[in-house]
């Protein structure tokens, strides 16, 4: 990624490995309030 960046290059040549962080961060996140939420209730 770094270098990718440092190179110049714009949003379309890494939006691939955005997306997947985003839905593995919706993931975890969704993941860890069901189990806070279990844990306080």
């Amino acid at each position: 990624m770094r270098a990718i960046i440092l190179r110049g290059a714009g949003f379309l040549e890494f939006w691939r490995n955005l997306l997947v962080l985003a839905v593995m961060g919706a993931a975890l996140f969704s993941l860890c309030a069901l189990r806070f939420k279990r844990k306080i209730g």
